[in-house]
């Protein structure tokens, strides 16, 4: 990717993510294009195991408390 093109996505990643909503929004295309599965494994790729578990927790008591 050259700069110019660099710079462009690097610009819009961080519109996107100025806002909850527009971050809500990225994650509604992301999971509607590649899948909830897909997501998460590249989310989790970067992330160590005492924050996977943090994550889940949180996550789960959230659907927990929601059904």
């Amino acid at each position: 990717m050259d700069i110019q093109n660099k710079e462009y996505v690097l610009d819009k990643q961080d519109w996107i993510m100025t806002s909850e909503r527009t971050a809500k929004i990225l994650l509604d295309v992301i999971v509607e294009e590649y899948g909830i599965r897909d997501m998460l494994d590249c989310m989790y790729y970067n992330l160590n195991e005492t924050d996977k578990r943090k994550f889940l927790n949180v996550a789960f008591k959230r659907a927990n408390a929601q059904v």
